[in-house]
């Protein structure tokens, strides 16, 4: 995972696959203290070709919650095979728990590869 905008949000994005899901888990630091963070799969590459999210798979991931320090992991399994569009897939987090406005900003993100 890497910062966008001069955020300061940094991490990991790992990928589990199994047989007809996938796990992606999401351990980041230089969040607001104690704040809430919406993100989920984007379809493309980030930060060179930024696309839509990714309706065709369950493309919601849990919630990040940062703690006192600014650190949060989730780990979501989505129940849809891994297999890569020829766009590819990157995990997206926005600045707050909503996509209302200043909250949809993007303040990180990572492509998604199997671990």
């Amino acid at each position: 995972m890497q910062e966008l905008a001069g955020s300061g949000v940094t991490g990991t994005v790992e990928v589990q696959k199994g047989t007809v899901s996938f796990t992606v888990t999401l351990k980041i630091k230089g969040l607001v203290a104690n704040s809430s963070h919406v993100n989920h799969i984007h379809k493309g590459s980030c930060p060179g070709s930024p696309g839509p999210i990714a309706t065709d798979v369950i493309s919601a991931l849990l919630p990040l919650v940062a703690d006192g320090a600014g650190n949060a992991t989730s780990t979501t399994m989505v129940p849809h095979e891994f297999v890569l569009p020829a766009e590819g897939w990157y995990a997206n987090i926005h600045a707050g728990p909503d996509l209302q406005g200043a909250n949809a900003k993007s303040i990180s993100c990572g492509n998604l590869r199997v671990a």
